[in-house]
């Protein structure tokens, strides 16, 4: 029988699979449950009369065709699951279907009773049958979707729990190396994966004896912790191809399902022994039962999803394909073909992580609960007193009600944010505040409109500031203030239009990412405050000038004028004769003075304070991270989000609901957009002569400094350092209009800012400072 045409035409309807969020919530409360499999559920379902000859298939007894679905169509699960939904439609709150598992909950023995009652009279009168030997009747406890559920709640069943933690250690050189290549494909999601590995790969070293020593084992269980932990582990999302690398072998069969979110993530990893009759099995049968033996046990993450097979066996791309197979590999194909399911061959060598379990005679299935936001959950309830309370403003048109939601009005029409519960409220405040994406552990100024879009009460911005105030992670990563220098401001305008003028400058972490990457070109418009970043792998001109091209240029066009410090990046003949070629104006600023380019400084210390809390991502996505949601959080110099200033509309990151804009709302909002950049370029004016105006009647320091005399340099050390804070002394040799003075020393010459600076004390002169 071809069932390959017929599927390729089929659009697939994807059954609806419960949320695990959704069981939690409604069998935690209840005492006695039952389960159910209904027998043969697709060879239950009636073709129509008319596409029956489609199955149609020769045998020596002459041609056959199916009156009832057959097993191997790509559109049965998603049929079988519709019907099951409409026979049932009335009892779901009694009962949870996915596909041909059902389960009964009930709260006392009398109830439970009454509902089997009502589901098995529905079966009989349907013409369904159900398997005696896998019912359980009146249970206190069962096993649901590789799930223990109970009076205690839901929990993963510690029989499929074992992948990881159950691995035995390597006995030799061999195996360590194995184990090793597998935790290598996962390691920049484990943080200090180096550090955490050094007294294993001790032992592969030439010569070096193989002794099983105390730190191996603390390494190899630490390994193993995080290999069962987020990150790597992660939930699965409604969109996202999904990759099953899987091998065999003759001690056992291995597989890892990911999924592409966008980066390859971990959803659950599968192993099995196989057993004495499986042993016999030729190696092309035992590759194809690992592949068909996986997809039984990840059924319901990956049905109706685009799905990429991996496998380390060549000939398996074409037996799947061929139209003459016989007995187990005709089966084995057809379980295969009721997927969206395309194979590809990878050597051995790049499957590591499936190979290394396919060596572990382990049976199990591990995952982690999903990580859906909070106020997405379709669970939650008002209470008798809110909902009243609720009820009688909407009557009042003081709010509105949408799919029993109340939500607040906004200032200027249509909806504003949903209403929750309020013994909800600080769950969604704080699960907010902590996303790297909406939050990302900001302030309320600059995530109040945000926040308010999504959410939305009285009294809301008092209960975020208090959040903020006692947020563990803020106070400990967070820097306070820096200590002001009073000196004459050096205020530089902004630009006349968006890209006008920008500001750059490098941002260091340290270390490299898993790419490579060691330092982030930041840029900041000074007229919108956009912020755009560009990594860069080696500090050299050559390297700057690629990545402000490839990310800055190209993608948001080129600047007018340019603001950097005098790194040697940016004072380069290559980099000058770069942005000659552009026709871009190059201002420097003083070399460690922060201040001058104080724009980008106080984006970059806000990109570190994320770098810290995020700790244990990759240091460049928690960069990219920031600049969306500082992008897209309000300023508090402009009351708008640098994103809408510089392109003109909202970002849409998920919040809020898309709006359906027509042509005449579009040109009215270009058109406030216009003015919006007036008014700000006249802001930043006004705030550039009110602050020239106050920095002019400063007294702090005294600049008495004339070419001759000697002065003694602030050193730049870390915090830490013992060496002395000043050193010098140096010989005045010139100085400008913007506080700078031009210092020598030897062959020696720079420029700085008088803050870097004071008088060297000579004889019985007195400094001023």
């Amino acid at each position: 029988m071809e069932l390959q045409m017929i599927n390729n035409a089929t659009r697939i309807e994807v059954p609806s699979i419960p949320l695990i969020e959704d069981i939690i919530k409604t069998v935690s409360q209840y005492k006695y449950f039952s389960a159910f499999d209904v027998a043969s559920g697709f060879h239950q379902i009636p073709l129509e009369a008319e596409s029956r000859f489609l199955t149609a298939f020769n045998s020596p007894w002459g041609v056959y065709k199916f009156n009832t679905t057959p097993m191997g169509l790509s559109g049965s699960p998603g049929t079988f699951q519709r019907v099951m939904d409409n026979i049932f439609r009335d009892m779901k709150d009694q009962l949870l279907i996915y596909i041909d598992d059902i389960i009964i909950f009930s709260n006392n023995e009398n109830e439970h009773i009454k509902t089997m009652n009502e589901f098995l009279h529905r079966i009989v009168h349907s013409g369904l049958k159900l398997r005696l030997d896998k019912s359980k009747f009146g249970v206190d406890e069962l096993t649901y979707l590789g799930f223990r559920i109970s009076q205690r709640g839901i929990e993963v069943d510690p029989a499929k729990s074992k992948a990881i933690t159950e691995l035995k250690q390597p006995n030799n050189l061999k195996q360590l190396r194995a184990f090793l290549g597998m935790t290598n494909f996962f390691r920049r999601f484990i943080p200090n994966y180096a550090l955490m590995t050094e007294s294993l790969r001790q032992l592969l070293k030439k010569d070096a004896e193989y002794k099983w020593t105390w730190e191996c084992q603390q390494a190899f269980d630490s390994l193993k912790h995080a290999l069962s932990s987020a990150p790597i582990l992660s939930s699965p999302k409604e969109k996202g191809e999904f990759v099953l690398q899987t091998d065999a072998s003759y001690l056992g069969i291995g597989a890892v399902l990911f999924q592409k979110q966008p980066d390859l993530k971990v959803i659950t990893y599968l192993s099995r022994s196989i057993n004495q009759h499986e042993q016999n099995y030729p190696p092309i049968h035992l590759e194809a039962l690992a592949i068909v033996w996986a997809l039984s046990q990840i059924d319901s993450y990956v049905y109706g999803m685009p799905l990429t097979i991996i496998t380390d066996h060549q000939p398996l791309i074409s037996l799947f394909s061929s139209k003459d197979l016989k007995g187990k590999l005709a089966r084995y194909q057809l379980r295969h073909m009721q997927y969206q399911a395309k194979i590809l061959y990878k050597p051995g060598g790049l499957n590591v992580v499936a190979d290394y379990l396919s060596r572990q005679p382990v049976h199990y299935i591990n995952m982690v609960m999903p990580d859906k936001m909070p106020w997405n959950d379709k669970q939650w309830h008002y209470n008798q007193d809110e909902l009243q309370e609720l009820q009688t403003l909407h009557e009042q048109k003081k709010i509105i009600k949408r799919n029993g939601r109340f939500y607040n009005l906004a200032n200027e029409g249509g909806s504003g944010g949903i209403i929750p519960p309020k013994e909800k409220r600080k769950e969604f405040l704080e699960a907010f505040h902590q996303h790297p994406l909406f939050g990302s552990h900001f302030g309320w100024e600059k995530v109040q409109e945000k926040l308010r879009k999504l959410m939305d009460w009285q009294g809301i911005k008092e209960e975020y500031k208090e959040l903020c105030r006692t947020c563990i992670q803020c106070k400990q990563n967070k820097s306070i203030p820096a200590d002001v220098i009073k000196y004459k401001n050096q205020s530089i305008i902004c630009g006349e239009v968006p890209l006008g003028k920008v500001n750059i400058d490098i941002l260091q972490h340290g270390k490299k990412n898993e790419d490579g990457y060691i330092a982030v070109v930041i840029a900041v418009d000074t007229l919108t405050r956009f912020a755009m970043a560009a990594p860069i792998r080696k500090l050299t001109s050559e390297e700057v000038i690629l990545a402000l091209l490839r990310d800055i240029f190209f993608k948001y066009g080129i600047p007018k004028q340019i603001i950097t410090d005098k790194g040697t990046c940016f004072v380069s003949e290559e980099f000058q004769d770069f942005i000659e070629k552009l026709g871009i104006v190059h201002h420097t600023c003083t070399a460690n003075h922060h201040q001058s380019n104080g724009v980008v400084e106080r984006l970059n210390r806000t990109i570190n304070e994320a770098i810290r809390i995020y700790q244990g991502k990759d240091w460049i996505q928690t960069v990219n991270n920031t600049i969306f949601t500082y992008n897209d959080s309000i300023h508090p110099k402009t009351k708008l989000s640098p994103f809408y200033l510089m392109m003109g509309r909202h970002a849409n990151c998920g919040v809020t609901e898309n709006q359906v804009v027509t042509t005449g709302e579009y040109k009215e909002e270009i058109k406030q957009w216009e003015e919006y950049l007036k008014e700000l370029q006249q802001h930043w004016i006004n705030q550039f002569l009110k602050s020239k105006e106050s920095g002019d009647k400063l007294k702090g320091i005294e600049v008495d400094i004339h070419i001759g005399d000697q002065v003694m340099k602030k050193r730049i050390v870390n915090k830490r350092g013992t060496a002395s804070p000043w050193i010098g002394p140096y010989t005045v040799i010139g100085k400008d209009e913007h506080q700078r003075i031009h210092i020598k020393k030897g062959r020696k010459q720079e420029w700085l800012h008088v803050s870097q600076c004071k008088r060297f004390k000579t004889g019985g002169e007195d400094v001023k400072e």
